[in-house]
């Protein structure tokens, strides 16, 4: 993922809007831009600070819905630019209103026990 300030991140899921894929061209590798939705999971091998600066770096540069996934837990946290984080567990629901209207994930799908 490109972001404004010239840096280059790995994001495991993206969603970027209309606006930003139309000016990708054909099958990039690296998007020019800030995406609406940045997804982490989680994997034994992440350390808390290396996630707490992705976070961090990712609503810096405007993102605005950035989903940390812990299948170990089976949870997600939500952080949002105006500092507020959620957790939410697998009987929750995701959105990401209001950028993406309609978007509503139910975890228990998503952790199938």
């Amino acid at each position: 993922m490109g972001l404004a300030t010239e840096t280059t991140v790995g994001v495991d899921v993206a969603y970027v809007s209309p606006e930003v894929a139309a000016i990708q061209g054909k099958g990039p590798t690296v998007v020019v831009g800030a995406p609406v939705l940045a997804i982490e999971i989680l994997s034994p091998s992440d350390r808390h600070q290396d996630i707490a600066e992705k976070v961090q770096l990712y609503l810096n540069e405007g993102v605005k819905h950035v989903w940390i996934v812990d299948p170990d837990l089976p949870s997600v946290r939500v952080y949002h630019p105006n500092g507020k984080i959620e957790l939410i567990d697998s009987s929750g629901v995701l959105t990401a209103e209001p950028e993406m209207p309609g978007l509503k994930i139910n975890l228990s799908e998503v952790f199938d026990f």
